[in-house]
């Protein structure tokens, strides 16, 4: 990976965090009946919370893989050989995680990101599973 604090990689890491939150913002404008007749699309909380949630991780950090869910959820995905980490933001503003490493799962915490807006143990758990 590049050293994103040259002012090149600062540049192009902006333009792939607007390009990345561009697309989530997008799931808001999906048709209600996107996933199914009584499926929800994301609403402007959880998209704020996941736009704030991808600012805020460490330049060293890969960004996510984004996708909307039908129940109105961001899923945040990250995946490094066999490490994966599933990351899921609720329309009440709760982030939960769970990863894997190998054959194994660990779970992660349920985070109320209304009482934590920078939530520090999930940004670690990013670090861990990027490394």
């Amino acid at each position: 990976m590049s050293d994103l604090r040259h002012p090149v990689g600062d540049q192009a890491r902006a333009l792939e965090l607007d390009a990345l939150c561009r697309r989530i913002a997008d799931f808001g404008r999906l048709p209600n009946t996107w996933a199914a007749e009584d499926g929800l699309r994301p609403g402007p909380d959880v998209i704020e919370f996941a736009c704030d949630i991808i600012r805020q991780l460490p330049a060293e950090v890969m960004l996510p893989q984004a996708s909307p869910s039908a129940d109105g959820e961001i899923g945040l995905s990250w995946f490094n050989g066999q490490k994966r980490l599933e990351a899921m933001l609720h329309p009440d503003g709760h982030l939960v995680w769970v990863k894997r490493l190998e054959d194994r799962l660990v779970p992660g915490r349920d985070i109320d990101l209304h009482q934590e807006r920078r939530p520090a143990a999930f940004f670690d758990e990013v670090v861990h599973i990027c490394r």
